[in-house]
Parts: C-alpha cells; structure tokens; sequence
C-alpha cells in the first residue's frame, strides 16, 4: 500500500495520512512521482484552506520518517519532522530531530544491546535495542487455539526466551520457538525514566525499577551520576 500525507499549504502541518492501492500509484507514475502525487491531490481536502500532498514510507524509507498528523514537511530538505517538544531551548540539529543544549547518553538496559533503531523524541536519542533481531513469531496455534509467547532477554544466554499462555517455556533460535532448558523468567535489566528540566537545562533519570536509586547527567565528565 501507497501512504500519502495531506498536508496545509499555510504553514506545512500534516493534517491526516490516507492510504492508497499499490496499483493506482504504479498505474500513475510509480512512487514518488508527480504524476501520482497529482493524482493523490485530487482527493477532496478535509479541511477548509489550501493543501498539498507528499508521499510518505510507512517503513521510513524515504522522507526521513513516517508522517503523522500534527508533523511537518520540510519543502527544502523534502523530510516529515516531528512536532517540536514543549522546551523552548530545544532545537532541530543538521539531522533534522529535535535536540536539548545538553546532550547526554541514556543508560543500557543490558551490558550487550546496542543504540539504534527509531529516535526517541523525548531523550533525543535512539533506542538500546538487543544485539539480535526480536522473535517474529509471538503466537502459534496449539491444537486449534491461539497461543501467545510472554517473550523476555535472557542475559545470560543472550537470547530471547518465551512462556507460552500454556506455561511452557520456549527459546528462540532466531526463525523458531524451541523447548527450552528453563523453568523461570532471567533477572529483568534495568530500566529508567528521563526527564529533561527545562529550569535547570539538566537531565535527570530514576530507575523504573527502584525508584531510590536517582541520577543526574554530568557534563564534565559524560556520564550519569548517582544522587
């Protein structure tokens, strides 16, 4: 399917995202083409001032990202851009995210993942991810019913393990579910909240797991302090 993003010609904000056949968009022009946009623009506008429509990559392929309503286009740089986050001192860096005055690095949730994946617009950083791929298969049919996998990282193994809604236990060897070794669920990694205080230009985090345990971005030395 073919996404396109209307958009108002005022100031640029996406106004909704419709969807359209893969075979209307080849049929006139193919991806990305004027002849397709210009099909797309005769569309009736759901609001009442002037618009134009961009195509837009559900899988983020092109334009930078996937629009959304309230988003904008750049007609300079041909990107949708997140809406800018309710700190006046943030701004938009030569990548075109929103960024803080204050960089910082947000803390892993397991010794071996990996920063990457989507931008988190609230810290300004991509996600710690695992350093394999998730298991694409979280449910199977077990004689007739529909089971679904409680999926989790085992440290230890480095490897995903699943509980069956049957209570078995499950590891993932990267294309299927096979009978595990383990009966329990690995000790969970750790997980912290940001917040960003405008105030203060200062980033601070609390463990989601203990709330005790406190920190604050050191600018010196890069590194997140226990306070």
């Amino acid at each position: 399917m073919a996404h396109f993003a209307e958009i108002k010609e005022s100031n640029n904000e996406v106004v909704r995202v419709l969807v359209f056949s893969n075979e209307d968009i080849n049929s006139r022009g193919g991806d990305l083409s004027a002849e397709a946009e210009a099909w797309v623009a005769t569309t009736p506008s759901s609001i009442e001032e002037n618009v134009y429509w961009k195509q837009t990559s559900y899988n983020h392929n092109f334009r930078k990202q996937y629009a959304g309503k309230t988003m904008t286009y750049d007609l300079s740089n041909d990107v949708f851009i997140l809406p800018a986050p309710d700190y006046s001192s943030w701004s938009l860096n030569a990548n075109h995210d929103w960024v803080p005055p204050v960089e910082m690095i947000t803390m892993k949730t397991h010794p071996t993942w990996v920063q990457q994946g989507r931008f988190a617009r609230d810290v300004a950083q991509k996600t710690w991810v695992p350093p394999i791929a998730s298991p694409s298969e979280t449910s199977t049919e077990v004689n007739g019913q529909q089971l679904g996998y409680d999926v989790r990282w085992d440290a230890n193994r480095e490897m995903f393990i699943g509980k069956r809604e049957d209570n078995t236990w499950w590891d993932w060897n990267g294309t299927a579910w096979i009978t595990s070794s383990v009966s329990e669920f690995p000790t969970s990694g750790s997980y912290y909240e940001y917040t960003w205080h405008e105030d203060t230009q200062k980033w601070t985090a609390v463990n989601a797991n203990d709330d005790n345990l406190n920190y604050e971005w050191n600018v010196s030395t890069q590194t997140w302090d226990e306070v």
